[in-house]
């Protein structure tokens, strides 16, 4: 992705769509959005819509893994985010846009055996009555 002629990372962000006289959010819009920090997101390539449920929305993706140091690898993730995430307050180095609620976990899929095999590059997903399922494959 570039903006204005600079190459850029999408993170994730939001905006408000409707808030209440006591400035509750009330409902959010989860958008992709410029944001320069490789630990939040690394070249993310997202799987599949965003999945809202109980109060927090999912997101799917692979990135190269920046904790990883011996080399480049690529990570399959899941990250969420509050629905009512209001963003930063007064008096913080966070804008009200930016999302605080932020948490990313690794998924693995391997073979159970002696020697594990990773499948480490999530490819698509499916929700459906509460379960995800996930296709992986290995790098090609």
């Amino acid at each position: 992705m570039e903006v204005a002629g600079k190459p850029t990372r999408p993170a994730i962000s939001k905006s408000v769509l409707q808030s209440d006289s006591s400035q509750n959010v009330m409902s959010i819009s989860v958008t992709l959005m410029s944001k320069d920090d490789v630990n939040v997101l690394n070249g993310p390539q997202f799987v599949g819509d965003p999945i809202s449920y109980n109060g927090r929305v999912y997101f799917f993706y692979r990135e190269v893994a920046s904790e990883f140091i011996e080399g480049k690898a690529v990570y399959s993730r899941v990250a969420v985010i509050c629905e009512n995430d209001k963003g930063g307050r007064e008096f913080t180095a966070l804008k009200p846009t930016d999302i605080v609620t932020f948490v990313k976990a690794r998924l693995e899929c391997s073979t159970g055996t002696t020697f594990p095999y990773f499948y480490n590059e999530i490819r698509d997903i499916y929700h459906s009555n509460g379960v995800v399922f996930a296709v992986f494959a290995t790098r090609p």
